[in-house]
């Protein structure tokens, strides 16, 4: 496996030097190197609303990826090794499937509709422990894939939406190091806790963190999402001129019905002022 993966890295690192580079070349390439992080104005508000569903759609990639074995052979003893490692595949190929998928879809609508995903995702694996067996368990991990990717898809769109060019490096930065923190830390801990208290109780308390952080992160959307609704400009009726030049003021209900109901009189009775007594 890993002569593999060192004949994809030199494959990588060939095709990298032949391919041309779209930036232009500017001095200071040792100081570029030194890591910055930096989320302007603009970008604030987007990753606020995301950030807890970014925390719980990594925090669900880190346990898959940690003790999805050891749960897979909790919840099915009598499994191969490989179905073991299969479960963070089953994630990781639905998430990439999701992102393609879901590349034309509106950035807060993607976001959504994953931190919605991570729900039936916990309440699946939690399923496998209580006699619905390796199948939830797969399940669980598919749906957290597709939270995976529909969450990263919106979020990072939302957030570089509304950067200029120069900050969107720092941005992506702060973006990832957010995301590997969440990634690994409660994976960590989830490592330690099953020691003390069980790989059993650490899941069940995983999914429900998960869970909860993911209505912290719907909540937040639809929080944003309100201002933007309520700021959205009316259509005003459009304004015409006679052959004069003069502004016709836009019809009104009111206007319209009068006009409506003088096409149906006689003559006689249009030509009459408003009030009078029709003359013969």
């Amino acid at each position: 496996m890993y002569v593999l993966l060192a004949a994809l890295f030199v494959a990588q690192a060939l095709a990298v030097t032949f391919t041309e580079e779209t930036a232009a070349r500017r001095a200071g390439a040792l100081r570029s190197l030194r890591p910055r992080l930096r989320v302007p104005a603009t970008a604030r508000p987007a990753l606020l609303a995301v950030s807890t569903g970014v925390v719980a759609i990594w925090a669900l990639g880190g346990f898959y990826s940690s003790l999805g074995p050891a749960l897979v052979r909790l919840v099915a003893p009598e499994a191969p090794q490989a179905a073991r490692g299969m479960v963070f595949f089953a994630l990781s190929a639905s998430a990439a499937l999701t992102v393609w998928t879901l590349r034309r879809t509106a950035p807060s609508t993607a976001a959504i509709g994953g931190c919605v995903t991570v729900l039936p995702a916990t309440a699946l694996t939690l399923g496998g422990l209580h006699g619905a067996g390796l199948p939830a368990v797969y399940g669980g991990a598919a749906l957290a894939g597709v939270a995976f990717g529909a969450v990263s898809q919106g979020a990072l769109r939302m957030i570089l939406a509304s950067l200029e060019e120069a900050d969107r490096a720092t941005t992506l930065a702060a973006y990832y190091v957010l995301s590997y923190l969440a990634m690994s830390l409660p994976a960590v801990a989830a490592g330690a806790a099953t020691q003390l208290y069980g790989l059993a109780t650490t899941s069940h308390t995983y999914a429900v963190v998960s869970a909860l952080l993911a209505l912290a992160a719907l909540a937040a959307l639809a929080t944003l999402a309100a201002p933007r609704r309520r700021a959205a400009p009316i259509p005003q009726p459009t304004t015409s001129t006679d052959n004069n030049g003069t502004v016709i003021a836009p019809a009104t209900v009111q206007d319209i019905a009068p006009r409506a109901d003088q096409r149906h009189r006689r003559p006689s009775e249009q030509s009459a002022a408003p009030g009078s007594v029709p003359t013969r």
